[in-house]
């Protein structure tokens, strides 16, 4: 008999509306699995001890708890991300529960994740890992000790139809976007764009990190919260977009760099320790050393002199969203994930590699 398959989704839905923001990814993979949703929204109405571990813990916690009072032996789970993964294989393991765990993994190096990750070790509640960041595949045997053939590295996603834009990039003022506030170096960003004849929006907020957003800016620095159909429209009219990031090893800015690759807009980004596999320098976009002002100053001022540059950069990036990592082909590359966490399970009988699970 198949596995009864879950989805545990880290954050509470929005109402689904194209016409309002882009695709939710989690739908389509909550489709592609055939899955019951659990999100942060069933907290509301869950028992008093999951109700009571929310309160204490944080709702990740509630909905690991949540999630490993439901599933039996030989289910199947997907967990959306490590925050609320670690803690639903945590309590699968002290309620004696042996689902097949399929986990997103974004980023495994704060203590608190490192310290349930490592209580887990050997407890096979992890079958496999999922990460986009060649980074995040040493952190997580480091943090979790699952072997190398149960973690597996795929592109990010992005909705390319519901951000794509015109080609044209001229303009007689130049706008440059910066995306996001989570581990963003605005202290390069700020001293790089000093004095440079461009117009810089920031639209520093983020639904996941509660980073603090930028003050004192320079005269030539705006800060915006814009809704995503102002969003799309702020991609489509700038010269570049640009993502000064700290040097940190998980991939940070990793939406604000596919959003603006599929309005066909040049990227500039901090090459850090998190930098994605598929980001090419010269190639499909701009990289400069984390903290370095000049270098992301010489970038800035290489996209606003050479339009040719700036089109051959953009249209590389946005190539890129329609063959390698469109929103149309994350679903499967989970769903194959998900189905190799079931083959190799023990309770099937098949013979393969030796996972936890």
């Amino acid at each position: 008999m198949a596995p009864t398959r879950y989805f545990l989704l880290g954050l509470r839905p929005e109402p689904t509306d194209d016409s309002v923001g882009p695709r939710a990814d989690h739908a389509l993979v909550v489709e592609a699995l055939a899955a019951h949703r659990l999100s942060f929204a069933e907290l509301d109405a869950a028992p008093w001890p999951v109700r009571l571990v929310t309160r204490c813990l944080g709702p990740s916690a509630g909905l690991g708890l949540l999630a490993a009072r439901l599933v039996r032996d030989g289910d199947s789970v997907t967990s959306s991300g490590e925050d609320v993964g670690l803690w639903f294989a945590l309590f699968s393991l002290l309620l004696h529960r042996r689902p097949t765990h399929t986990m997103v993994v974004h980023h495994l190096g704060t203590p608190p994740k490192r310290l349930i990750g490592r209580l887990l070790r050997r407890a096979g509640r992890i079958s496999r890992v999922v990460t986009y960041c060649p980074a995040q595949v040493r952190r997580t045997e480091e943090v979790l000790g699952l072997p190398r053939q149960c973690i597996e590295l795929i592109p990010f996603q992005v909705d390319g139809e519901y951000f794509r834009a015109p080609r044209d990039i001229g303009g007689t003022e130049p706008e440059i976007l910066a995306i996001g506030r989570e581990a963003r170096d605005f202290e390069t960003l700020f001293a790089a764009v000093s004095d440079l004849p461009v117009r810089v929006t920031i639209t520093a907020h983020s639904p996941w990190r509660s980073a603090p957003a930028p003050s004192d800016l320079p005269a030539n620095v705006r800060l915006r919260r814009p809704s995503y159909s102002e969003l799309r429209d702020l991609y489509a009219s700038c010269r570049a977009a640009v993502v000064p990031l700290l040097d940190v090893d998980y991939a940070a800015g990793l939406n604000a760099v596919v959003e603006a690759m599929a309005a066909g807009r040049p990227v500039i980004v901090a090459r850090t320790r998190g930098l994605v596999h598929w980001l090419r320098d010269e190639t499909n976009c701009l990289l400069y050393e984390p903290g370095d002002a000049k270098g992301l100053r010489r970038c800035l001022r290489r996209i606003v002199d050479d339009p040719e540059l700036a089109t051959r950069i953009g249209e590389a990036g946005r190539r890129l969203t329609e063959r390698g990592i469109a929103l149309e082909r994350y679903p499967e590359r989970i769903r194959h994930a998900v189905e190799r966490s079931e083959r190799l399970s023990p309770k099937n009988g098949e013979r393969g590699v030796s996972c936890p699970s």
